[in-house]
């Protein structure tokens, strides 16, 4: 949903959003992995309920990025918003 202007409370002119899981971010041993796009509901809410394949067996600090999807070419692929929280330890 963005905030400002004329589309505040909408998606504006965003209709997907890709997720980009990024394991062992900023290491050598970094992978970059994406979903499938998913379309946005009216208020810009999505839900991601498909497969990444590909994981790594050693996938250590995961980061889940919320991108706009492709049916926005000029702006496609930017971050929008982190849908995971990093945990520390077994907490």
């Amino acid at each position: 949903m963005l905030i400002g202007g004329n589309a505040t409370g909408t998606p504006g002119p965003i209709n997907q959003v890709t997720g980009t899981l990024v394991c062992n971010p900023g290491t050598g041993a970094q992978r970059v992995l994406n979903s499938a796009p998913v379309g946005l509901s009216p208020r810009g809410n999505a839900h991601f309920h498909d497969q990444i394949n590909g994981i790594p067996a050693a996938c250590a600090s995961p980061v889940f990025l919320v991108r706009i999807g492709p049916d926005l070419p000029a702006a496609a692929g930017r971050w929008l918003a982190t849908g995971a929280a990093r945990v520390f330890g077994d907490k």
